[in-house]
């Protein structure tokens, strides 16, 4: 995932880390570790200020790139997170699962996520329109 000015790209990996790179020099920005298992996918908010992660842990955090660097867990399930996508207001979050479920979450944790049931198997993608 890019950040929306392109100067840096998000991974994470099977080390369970999430990290941010500088697309001009290579250089690491950021190292962030908080799941307890392969981080399968993330997200930056836009304007950059956090970012969003998910992995085989079924945890789906976020992280302040400001400030207090330690995650903010906004849901713990029991199924792999396969993708994440942010609205483009950063007001919501998308998670497709294993379960077949998309999750909508709201950034600030202060409503508890909508399921949207209804895929027959996992959920490899989810998007919002621009």
């Amino acid at each position: 995932a890019f950040r929306p000015d392109g100067r840096a790209v998000l991974s994470g990996g099977a080390d369970q880390s999430v990290r941010v790179w500088d697309t001009q020099t290579g250089r690491q920005l950021t190292l962030l570790a908080g799941h307890v298992g392969p981080v399968i996918s993330a997200a930056f908010a836009p304007g950059a200020a956090w970012i969003v992660s998910g992995g085989d842990d079924g945890r789906i955090l976020l992280w302040r790139l400001v400030g207090n660097p330690s995650p903010v867990t906004l849901a713990q399930t029991d199924s792999w997170v396969r993708s994440l996508a942010v609205r483009g207001d950063g007001q919501w979050i998308a998670a497709g699962l294993d379960s077949g479920a998309v999750l909508l979450l709201k950034p600030d944790a202060a409503a508890a996520p909508l399921e949207l049931p209804g895929h027959v198997g996992k959920v490899n993608s989810v998007a919002f329109a621009p």
